[in-house]
């Protein structure tokens, strides 16, 4: 009996110190900035660089000479095509294609010189095209605080395009594909996207 007894006053004495132990730690409250760097110097032996932040994450950039943008790391570049449209196009003075495999998508931005030939958006060949054929929606907007066109088409694949006329050079930007996300990557690409003059 004495033996039972003993056992049930040391499971009565773990039981309260079980309980002091949880009132008295409480919940841990985060590190500030300043007290990270703190515990970081101390481990490494120097101050840390803790600069880097991810912008987007997912996304990397693009820094071309006249734009850049944002697009999916899980994109791949499409180089064959980019290689022959440079060395074929006349006028071309950049073009950036990337795709995904699956569920498959293929985006395409160019920019080329505008020709005497062309004085407004009515004149540009794509724009035209899109114009005469019923099944695309035409709307007004924003790239990169220009004002321009976007058309939008939904058959059994997507295609989204906008057309650009910022300082003598035409900007086109087409994705196509049956990828459900086209539209939600168009838009981010678009909204991502800073004009260099």
């Amino acid at each position: 009996m004495m033996k039972f007894i003993i056992a049930l006053l040391l499971l009565f004495l773990g039981v309260i110190l079980i309980a002091v132990y949880i009132l008295l730690s409480g919940k841990s409250v985060p590190l500030s900035d300043k007290e990270k760097q703190a515990v970081l110097a101390k481990l490494l032996g120097r101050e840390p660089v803790m600069t880097e932040q991810v912008k987007n994450p997912g996304w990397t950039e693009y820094e071309g000479k006249y734009l850049d943008l944002s697009y999916p790391i899980a994109a791949s570049l499409y180089k064959p095509g980019m290689e022959l449209n440079m060395s074929s196009t006349k006028g071309l003075l950049d073009d950036f294609e990337f795709e995904e495999i699956q569920p498959h998508y293929m985006f395409v931005i160019q920019i080329i010189q505008q020709t005497s030939g062309i004085q407004g958006y009515d004149d540009i060949p794509g724009v035209k095209l899109r114009e005469i054929d019923s099944t695309y929606i035409k709307r007004n907007l924003e790239i990169g605080g220009y004002s321009a066109l976007e058309f939008e088409k939904n058959d059994e694949q997507i295609e989204k395009s906008a057309f650009l006329l910022v300082s003598g050079k035409i900007y086109t930007f087409a994705v196509s594909g049956t990828n459900p996300k086209i539209e939600e990557i168009f838009d981010r690409v678009i909204g991502s996207v800073k004009i260099k003059n």
